[in-house]
């Protein structure tokens, strides 16, 4: 998927053919992630990159943390997340 000139690997969720969650994942070359150039500092550029993204699209978040931020809304929220444990880094829409 492409939003705004960026290109995100998409994983659709369903709760009963209705769609629960979206989540983005960087598909830049640059942040290509395997065992061997899994490190923090990719994750903490890319970390960086997404919040700078959702800051650039949405304005100033309604949360901001350690692990990222959130926007908080009446149909659910997006935020952006870093767990380096599992070498993960993304962007996650919630429906409720």
């Amino acid at each position: 998927m492409e939003l705004n000139k960026e290109k995100f690997w998409t994983t659709i969720f369903c709760d009963n053919k209705i769609i629960s969650k979206v989540e983005l994942s960087n598909a830049e070359e640059k942040y290509k992630m395997n065992y061997q150039t899994m490190n923090d500092d990719i994750l903490k550029e890319l970390r960086k990159h997404n919040n700078d993204f959702l800051k650039n699209e949405l304005g100033i978040p309604s949360n901001e943390g350690i692990t990222g931020i959130e926007y908080d809304y009446a149909w659910g929220k997006i935020f952006s997340y870093y767990d380096n444990k599992s070498s993960e880094t993304g962007i996650v829409i919630v429906y409720i």
